[in-house]
């Protein structure tokens, strides 16, 4: 099976564990992602653990602009087979709400 359809098989999953108030939440306060089913994390984390560990398939996922798939990701990739080099990408995809409602405090 491909990466596509492994992937169009997790998010079938994820969405039968969608959660519309908590992605919503999620946008009001600011986190953005291109799609958001608001998936709580024991749960993303029991759906992960059912796929094998694949480097190359959670490389795939992360890529995407799905907050399940990126969380999914970091379940699926094998520990070993980071690289120095993978820091930088696996890092750009990391994403921190800042809220319109809160100022920053200097430091």
């Amino acid at each position: 099976m491909d990466y596509t359809s492994r992937m169009v098989a997790l998010l079938r999953e994820l969405r039968r564990e969608r959660n519309g108030a908590v992605a919503d939440s999620m946008r009001y306060y600011g986190t953005p992602y291109g799609l958001n089913y608001g998936v709580s994390l024991p749960t993303l984390r029991r759906i992960a653990r059912a796929e094998a560990p694949d480097h190359g398939f959670a490389r795939y996922l992360y890529r995407q602009d799905v907050r399940e798939l990126r969380l999914a990701a970091l379940h699926i990739a094998c520990p070993a087979c980071f690289t120095p080099e993978e820091f930088p990408a696996w890092a750009a995809g990391i994403v921190i709400p800042k809220s319109p409602r809160r100022p920053l405090l200097p430091c």
